[in-house]
């Protein structure tokens, strides 16, 4: 929960702490799936759920066992906003550190444990069910309105850590009406 803000420094003081916490994030493999009203509509909900009951139960096999699955620590699976691609849905984006990133498409419980087991436990992306962002209708597109579209549209804070808000502060505080309508 965030305390209410009275001040652009408190805006300042919360951006630096989210960017931090995001930065963290960051650090970490993730895996977001992406829960826009198509996405729900075609299963995201329940792709969310195998990820973290997948995840789950190799976190208590390892643990049960005495084997350490080091990639497991560095995993985390996030609520992601709308990706745009109605059509394809469930998707999920793959993000690891230094790597690509991957977009899964028509994501079902069967393909989160192989995933989970080659994408995530083996480094391995499973190249027939990734979306080719070098495509056409993918590399052509300009993304303007969905630019945030990796973050949980739910958790305010991602937003703050992109630097959401920041302009609203120096409209109010630095800026003349004039010079908001010119430009």
């Amino acid at each position: 929960m965030i305390n209410q803000l009275k001040s652009v420094a408190d805006l300042n003081k919360l951006y630096e702490s989210a960017k931090a916490k995001q930065a963290v994030v960051e650090a970490k493999t993730q895996v977001k799936v992406h829960l826009g009203s198509c996405g729900i509509a075609s299963g995201a909900d329940k792709v969310l759920a195998a990820f973290n009951r997948e995840l789950d139960v190799l976190k208590l096999h390892e643990t049960t066992r005495g084997e350490k699955v080091e990639p497991l620590d560095n995993i985390v699976v996030q609520k992601a906003a709308c990706i745009g691609l109605c059509g394809i849905e469930p998707t999920v984006t793959v993000l690891v550190p230094g790597q690509e990133k991957v977009i899964y498409f028509s994501v079902d419980d069967a393909k989160v444990k192989r995933i989970v087991k080659e994408h995530l436990i083996q480094g391995k992306p499973i190249k027939q069910w990734m979306l080719d962002l070098k495509a056409p209708r993918m590399a052509l597109q300009e993304i303007r309105v969905l630019h945030n579209q990796d973050l949980d549209p739910m958790d305010i804070e991602q937003y703050i850590s992109r630097g959401g808000y920041l302009a609203l502060a120096k409209v109010l505080t630095q800026m003349k009406p004039e010079d908001v309508w010119k430009k």
